[in-house]
């Protein structure tokens, strides 16, 4: 069945320009944009993508892009799960998210670094790290459409930058909207008596200044560790100390 599927973004719509990933070579445009590198190109040499608060290290752009320059992507695995299960109680378990991180793996190339990228810092913090009794690990990297592979990711430009967009594709043809520069102002949460507080929708701001309000069976905030919580604070839903009655009375 298709989905109806809003997808409410701060930034602009690259897919119109990037129509497409072509298997093994892929559309260059996020390539060519994104670097990290104010040469005057992409999000970073642009105030039109990032938030002022950030000082460009949070670009507002369909699909998001990576902050690390080497693209460094953390697979979860059993310890992972472990915590999961410690800190909530949710039944989880590897086995059980092994083809979402395949896909991941297969989207974005993830891959061991080669030993060559180790500095002889690295080298020394490994062996001081493994003297302790700690296992050590190289830091997994997203190697998408890597243009080479001859040094530790800082400067290259390469499709795994935009984090999400393989899966903005995807959507499109099973009824994602995608409603970019517009920017949320609230998540609406029905406060019923003797119930939970539940999402609802959310309240977000077009680029022509309207208001306008959308309303879904399953609202999910991907904003960041920071922002997540602080539009959940003003949407109303928080530690009571810190919101108070003048935003709202969910309280968590």
């Amino acid at each position: 069945d298709r989905l109806r599927v809003a997808m409410i973004e701060g930034g602009k719509d690259w897919t119109v320009k990037d129509p497409g990933i072509r298997p093994g070579y892929g559309y260059p445009i996020r390539r060519q944009m994104i670097t990290y590198v104010r040469d005057g190109m992409g999000p970073e040499s642009s105030r039109d993508y990032f938030w002022p608060y950030d000082n460009g290290s949070n670009f507002k752009i369909v699909g998001g892009c990576s902050v690390h320059y080497g693209a460094t992507t953390w697979i979860p695995g059993d310890e992972d799960f472990h915590f999961y299960k410690a800190a909530s109680g949710v039944d989880w378990d590897l086995a059980k998210f092994g083809a979402a991180i395949q896909e991941v793996r297969d989207l974005f190339g993830v891959a061991q670094p080669p030993a060559s990228w180790w500095s002889k810092g690295d080298l020394m913090i490994a062996d001081a790290a493994r003297s302790m009794g700690f296992e050590v690990r190289a830091p997994e990297v997203g190697w998408r459409n890597m243009l080479e592979k001859s040094a530790p990711g800082g400067l290259n430009r390469y499709d795994s930058k935009g984090t999400a967009l393989p899966w903005a594709y995807i959507g499109l043809n099973h009824g994602l909207k995608i409603i970019p520069e517009a920017e949320i102002d609230r998540i609406v949460i029905d406060k019923s008596a003797g119930r939970k507080p539940v999402a609802i929708g959310a309240v977000y701001k077009d680029k022509n200044g309207q208001m306008h309000e959308v309303r879904a069976a399953r609202v999910v905030v991907a904003t960041g560790t920071v922002h997540s919580a602080l539009l959940m604070y003003r949407s109303g839903y928080g530690p009571k100390d810190l919101i108070g009655d003048k935003i709202g009375r969910a309280h968590v």
